[in-house]
């Protein structure tokens, strides 16, 4: 219904967002009056037909050139990789990134960005920030080195305990500051803190001076729900510069895309007259401030959480972890949780969320008790608050809670008590030993209460007085009858109703740090990158079940009000559906609202319906569920007085709308944020959503569309606001519920484990069996469930005793900051590799100290086997570091980056100069053993001899700092541009470049029989200093390429090149004449290493392919038809598969990434990895687009699983895929029917000496598609006051739906009848205006006419397409209504 609306009313190229929001408004329309939708809509494209639009014929066509949406961030310079642009739009320049910061591009600007939280960079001009290692996971933002990343648990050195002595949960503070007054989100913001969810509190206040809000949102989580929310914002923190680009653009389009809905075709009708100026006003000075949160960890009544405790490891993040408090050391906190207050009165304070939430904050902010004060280290808090309906009373806990002395609790006698509306409580009682506090105002004393004690297995939490389970990440401990955290607690979760320490398990991820011994020294740890994680059909399965309730009053009054608005504007009663003349949106909606009773009566009234169910929502049911409370409830209005209204029966009025959401599944460790949110969704009946509609209203007034006639121009408008907006005003939710379906034996084992899936664990590499000296037996493993999924091995159904690497023995945690298990020999089963890394101030040294200082660049981090005998295969030591790093670069300079990494022994300094400077030296300087280092180099003015380099029809771009070339660009007007992203390079000095489109007798020239497929400028050449030019030819029919025996012995050229050195003879191929030859194919009898099992004939007897296998003991590279080869009979060539050993069998696997939207399905940025012959991959690279052909293309897609490809040029949505090395180039394929590794293509390692740099918009990208060519033509009828006939047409190229109706096809329609003798159809083609007359065509129903001959006297009907004389469609089956 969706597609058929839109296309109808011609909206297939407005933008997504815009197409959604005009459609809604149709659908918002069809949805309230219950229309018959397909016959209007049928009408109004009939009159659309007969619309002359004022101008040209095709106004839409213009507002997609590129040129109209390049303003404002496309118009200024680009910034290379590792720059960042400082400045506005109108001025700016590029900069280098410094240490801690990268490049970012995915904003409208490219910007340098703080590395984020947990990656630091040490280096200058860097696109990307380095991941923390898995086991030291944590830093600051700004990071600048591996030194930054730091363990857990946080606290002090060697005390695993501190900050881990509280109640399991964490406070996360989140404050964000934006331009403008946001108070009016307060209302709302009141009810969502009043969810007892989390202690989730919200509010914005507001600096007038300032002319800023500050919004705050306060979360109580467990430890590491809370934590993983802080580095979310911490993360956001970085990205400020982005967001505010991102809201400056959006602000700067705006006047485009008004332009567009005015005068597009596509929404003439409508009657748009859309006028910016109110949102100009509004969000010109709009910007994000600034963004920061802080972590507190939840202390028991023993602790104190003041900012001295503030871990400074963690920099700029604000983490506050529990200490012993001083003062409070051998104080008796026996009876300190259990003081409660509870009052009563005849108050509204607890009917709502919001009543509740301001409740709280007067207890907790204003209320004032002798005795009790926040300088008597006491805290008052709202424990519970109740409302009753029936009494309309609301009953009030007040938990007291002090942590120096005993509270007197007759002080309340005398203090009063009122709510917001200063309505008085009364009393009730006090209690001095009841845990949890009394549950009902029917409780009057301690004698009430229950025993001493929380329920077993709950807590009694010291900030709130509640008992509550143990959060996630932490169990119930007997011994200490509370609730301790698991081990590394960060990096584990429980299930809510876990009781033991087994029902700890790891917290799934990436990976898993896991202890080794019993000790739990942190620092011996060893890594699983291939975590085991909870089985899928063992985690949280949900269902919420919702019953809401709308009274239709307000949409009778809006009903009523819009009648009077259409009174005076239209006489309704000349109107009709069948008229559209002066058609517009405003007058069709009045004309639907007068006939609302008989649009009801001819859709809804005959019918069965109800409110439909969420999973199979069908919209005319709602919207005649709607109509029909709203149509009885007028009926009924008692003296036809809308202020009356709610004494209409209830049943009338309310509409009651049952929501049964479907069942959904989440993994555990979600559950420390999804499950408390569930477990008071029944608080949610007590919400005031009428707030949702004041924060509505107030978005709308923030963002200049409140007056929504004066910005869309149409006076209807505000109509349709008021009515969209008001609806949570009138919104009740009755009932709202949750179910849990996980059953406890399906999650626990009998020991009281957590299940683990262990299907990969015997694949793991550090979990290998090393079988003793001299085995070599078959061996099973096993992997127990219920045991962290350890392994074991049996040989012949008896255990066998690996050899276990004794390497942890030898390890000393005095001069090494950690041994980790990193990865297995491949050569040695089971024989397993370690990673070590030094303390500060050590270096690791292997090898007696010795340091190759002419290969640090590539060194290697220091690793260790465990040898056969259990212990280590080499001696390795950490020595003392005497290398202070240099601080300071030369002058006119700057250091680029230091390398000093833990677990290296080389260091050294990377030097580099500022812009317009040149470095004379070595630009890496080497720190010796003793911390002696090399001759700093200098930095010079960068002078050209001849000339600085000039470029015609294009500009510089940037200088690269510490490179003799510099980026430039051509002109956004000239023909040789292609886009934002290419610029290229070329030397500072003595080159002139120009941008445009070359003549044909240019260099290279065009050659006989034959064409130019592309040609580029080469490198310069290196003897004679001239340009150069390349280019790759193609012949014409019956000619075929001879290449130039100048470049036969060059291994870089391609087949069909060519080589043109300025001023000099080129070096071209030609085409030379193709010999047929009488013979047809023979598959060759021997492959490389292989040899030909059988021959294929097809029927004429002629060889088309044959089946291959390999030598014992080689692998085979198949083609694209597996192990067969096959032969081309346009030239006779063959496609072969062959043969090689496993060690140096390698294939290509490949991913889109960046297409799956309208045409761009199966396109997208290729992403490329290496595979062997064992099943490894190596990492993911780039492909550069240089010398790429669409059969490589082709090649690409062909391993996908596609029958065809071509190569594209990636639009601008379809970014470059980040972080992304390139890893090849010169990617091409002679023919379109083979896979990457057949002999007939090439490919060259990125950066070969010679070759171009590659840009990131130089990533290659593909479209894959299994049709080259296809035409579907259909055949309808519909017969109502007239017999309409359809004929739509679909036509697909190259895997993409073609837009048919510019393209010049024309219809013959026809009537068939059956011959009863020979059971055969006879045919007859219709002429216009004596069997039908012709209509328009439309997009969505193709051809259409109306036929006006005798229907009955044929059998059946069709129809054909043609271009031209050329018929189309003539293997159509379903282009006739013949049976």
């Amino acid at each position: 219904q969706h597609y058929y609306i839109t296309n109808n009313l011609r909206l297939g190229k407005v933008p997504l967002m815009l197409r959604h929001a005009a459609l809604c408004l149709y659908l918002l329309v069809q949805c309230t009056i219950a229309i018959e939708w397909d016959e209007l809509v049928d009408r109004v494209q009939d009159h659309h037909d007969t619309i002359e639009f004022p101008g040209a014929e095709n106004r839409d066509d213009w507002l997609w050139d590129d040129i109209f949406w390049r303003y404002p961030h496309m118009m200024r310079m680009e910034c290379p990789d590792g720059y960042g642009w400082e400045g506005n739009y109108k001025d700016g320049h590029c900069e280098a990134c410094q240490p801690g910061h990268y490049s970012a591009s995915w904003g409208p600007t490219v910007r340098c960005v703080s590395c984020r939280p947990g990656t630091y960079q040490p280096s200058s001009q860097s696109h990307e920030c380095i991941s923390c290692p898995e086991w030291s996971p944590l830093s600051a933002v700004e990071s600048e080195s591996s030194h930054d990343c730091h363990k857990w648990p946080i606290g002090k050195e060697g005390d695993v305990e501190h900050g881990r002595q509280g109640d399991g949960r964490a406070t996360v503070e989140a404050k964000v500051e934006v331009m403008g007054d946001w108070t009016f989100l307060n209302d709302m913001l009141e009810q969502i803190s009043g969810y007892e969810a989390h202690e989730m509190s919200a509010h914005v206040m507001y600096d007038a001076e300032r002319k800023c809000s500050m919004g705050t949102l306060t979360l109580v989580m467990a430890e590491r729900a809370a934590f993983e929310a802080h580095m979310y914002v911490q993360d956001l923190k970085t990205m400020i510069h982005l967001v505010n680009d991102w809201i400056h653009t959006g602000h700067s389009y705006v006047n485009r895309i008004f332009s567009m809905l005015n005068v597009a075709d596509s929404l003439y009708l409508i009657g748009l007259n859309m006028d910016p100026s109110n949102i100009h006003r509004q969000l010109k000075d709009l910007q994000v401030a600034t963004i920061d949160s802080s972590l507190y960890f939840s202390c028991d009544g023993k602790q104190t959480n003041d900012d001295g405790s503030k871990v400074e490891i963690l920099g700029a993040i604000s983490i506050f972890a529990c200490i012993e408090d001083e003062v409070a050391k051998g104080q008796d906190y026996s009876d300190l949780h259990s003081e409660y207050v509870s009052y009563g009165g005849e108050s509204e304070a607890c009917m709502t969320l919001g009543g509740k939430t301001r409740l709280a904050q007067k207890i907790n902010l204003h209320w004032e008790v002798e005795g009790c004060k926040k300088d008597d280290a006491c805290h008052m808090s709202l424990k519970r608050c109740d409302y009753d309906k029936e009494t309309k009373e609301s009953f009030v806990v007040v938990y007291v809670a002090k942590k120096y002395s005993d509270i007197d609790l007759d002080l309340f006698d005398d203090v009063k008590l009122f709510d917001d509306m200063n309505v008085e409580f009364d009393l009730i009682g006090k209690f001095k030993n009841c845990p949890g506090g009394p549950v009902s105002s029917s409780d009057t004393n301690e004698k009430d209460c229950p025993a001493d004690k929380c329920d077993k297995k709950y807590q009694l939490v010291w900030s709130n007085g509640k008992c509550e389970d143990c959060p996630f990440g932490t169990y119930w401990k007997n011994d200490d009858e509370g609730c301790n955290p698991c081990d590394f607690e960060l990096m584990s979760a429980t299930y809510t109703y876990g009781s033991k320490y087994e029902a700890c398990f790891t917290y799934p991820g990436a990976h898993s740090v896991i202890l080794t011994d019993d000790d739990k020294d942190q620092k011996r740890v060893r890594l699983d990158r291939r975590p085991f994680n909870i089985p899928h059909e063992n985690r949280h399965h949900q269902q919420v079940e919702i019953e809401a309730k709308l009274d239709v009053c307000y949409a009778v009054g809006q009903k009523r009000e819009f009648k009077a608005f259409c009174a005076g504007k239209y006489d309704l009663q000349g109107l009709s559906f069948d008229d559209f003349t002066d058609f517009d949106l405003t007058k069709l909606s009045c004309l639907a609202q007068d006939r609302i009773s008989d649009l009801y009566d001819a859709n809804c009234k005959d019918r069965i319906y109800s409110w439909p169910a969420v999973d199979n929502f069908y919209w005319l049911d709602a919207a005649c569920m709607v109509v029909k409370h709203i149509l009885h409830t007028e009926e009924q209005l008692p003296d036809d007085d809308i202020t009356k209204c709610d004494s209409v029966n209830e049943d009338v009025r309310v509409l009651t709308m049952p929501f049964l959401l479907p069942e959904f599944t989440y993994d555990v460790e979600w559950g420390s944020v999804i499950l408390p949110l569930l477990e008071h969704t029944d608080t949610m009946t007590h919400g005031d959503y009428s707030t949702v509609t004041t924060a509505v209203r107030g978005m709308m007034k923030q963002f200049g569309v409140y007056e929504t006639s004066h910005v869309t121009g149409l006076e209807m408008a505000n109509h349709l606001r008021d009515l969209i907006i008001e609806v949570p005003e009138n919104l009740k939710l009755s009932m709202v519920s949750w179910n849990m379906f996980n059953d406890l034996e399906d999650v626990f084992c009998d020991n009281g484990h957590v299940k683990k899936d262990c299907r990969s664990a015997c694949a793991v590499s550090y979990n290998q069996c090393m079988q003793q000296s001299g085995d070599e037996h078959e061996l099973t493993c096993f992997a127990d469930e219920c045991n962290e999924c350890q392994v074991s091995y049996t040989f012949n159904g008896e255990a066998y005793e690996c050899v276990t690497c004794d390497l942890w023995a030898e390890f000393d945690p005095s001069e090494h900051e950690f041994l980790s298990l990193i990865s297995v020999d491949p050569d040695v089963e089971g024989k397993q590799i370690f990673h070590l890394e030094c303390n500060a101030g050590k270096r690791t040294s292997l090898n007696n100290g010795a340091v190759d200082y002419g290969n640090c660049k590539d060194e290697e981090q220091t690793i260790v086997s465990c040898a056969a005998n259990g212990g280590a295969s080499k001696e390795w030591q950490c020595v003392e570091d005497k290398c202070v790093m240099l601080e300071d670069g030369p002058s006119n300079g700057y250091i680029k980056a230091v390398h000093a990494p833990k677990d290296r022994g080389c260091r050294f300094v990377e030097m580099a100069c500022n812009p317009g400077y040149e470095l004379k030296g070595d630009s890496i300087i080497y720190c010796d053993i003793e911390g002696n280092f090399g001759e700093i180099p200098t930095c010079e003015p960068v002078e050209c001899e001849e000339y600085d380099s000039t470029i015609e029809n294009g500009k510089l771009i940037n200088h690269l700092v510490g490179e003799d070339i510099s980026f430039y660009r051509c002109d956004v007007h000239n023909p040789s541009y292609n886009g934002d992203m290419d610029y290229f390079t070329a030397k500072t000095c003595g080159e002139t470049i120009v941008c445009g489109k070359h003549e044909d007798e240019h260099c290279p020239p065009l050659i006989d029989n034959g064409y130019k497929v592309r040609e580029w400028e080469g490198m310069v050449a290196v003897l004679s200093g001239l340009r150069v030019w390349n280019a790759e030819y193609g012949c014409n029919p019956g000619f075929e390429l001879e290449d130039n025996p100048a470049l036969q012995s060059i291994e870089e050229a391609g087949h069909g090149w060519s080589h043109c050195e300025e001023g000099q003879k080129p070096d071209v191929p030609r085409c030379v004449t193709i010999i047929q030859d009488e013979e047809t194919c023979k598959m060759p009898q021997y492959i490389y290493n292989g040899n030909l099992v059988e021959e294929f004939t097809d029927d004429e007897g002629k060889v088309t392919h044959g089946k291959y296998e390999c030598d014992a003991g080689f692998m085979m590279v198949e083609t694209n038809m597996g192990d067969h080869g096959f032969c081309r009979e346009m030239d006779y060539s063959y496609e072969l598969p062959y043969c090689v050993e496993p060690k140096e069998w390698r294939g290509l696997e490949f991913e889109l990434v960046g297409g799956g939207y309208k045409k761009m399905q199966n396109a997208g940025r290729v992403k490329a990895r290496n595979t062997h012959s064992d099943g490894t991959a190596e990492d993911w690279y780039a492909g550069c687009d240089d010398h790429f052909n669409s059969p490589a293309a082709g090649s690409i897609c062909r391993t996908l699983g596609f029958e065809y490809g071509k190569m594209i040029d990636a639009p601008r949505r379809m970014r470059p895929i980040p972080y992304l090395p390139f890893g090849i180039t010169n990617f091409w394929c002679y023919y379109d029917d083979v896979l990457p590794m057949s002999p007939s293509c090439h490919t060259d390692d990125y950066g070969m000496v010679g070759y171009p740099i590659c840009l990131p918009d130089e990533q290659i990208a593909v479209s894959c598609f299994d049709v080259w060519w296809k035409v579907d033509v259909e055949f309808h009828m519909k017969s109502k006051r007239k017999d309409k006939m359809f004929c739509p047409v679909e036509i697909e190229k190259e895997g993409i739906k073609m837009k048919t109706k510019k393209l010049g096809l024309s219809v013959k329609w026809g009537g068939l009848i059956k011959n009863k003798d020979t059971n055969e159809y006879e045919y007859t083609e219709f002429e216009e205006g004596t069997h039908y007359e012709g209509r328009r065509f439309s997009r969505k129903k193709g051809f259409r006419a109306t036929f006006i001959g005798d229907k009955d006297y044929y059998d059946c009907f069709y129809c054909n397409i043609y271009l031209g004389e050329a018929w189309l469609n003539p293997e159509s089956e379903n282009n006739h209504s013949c049976e």
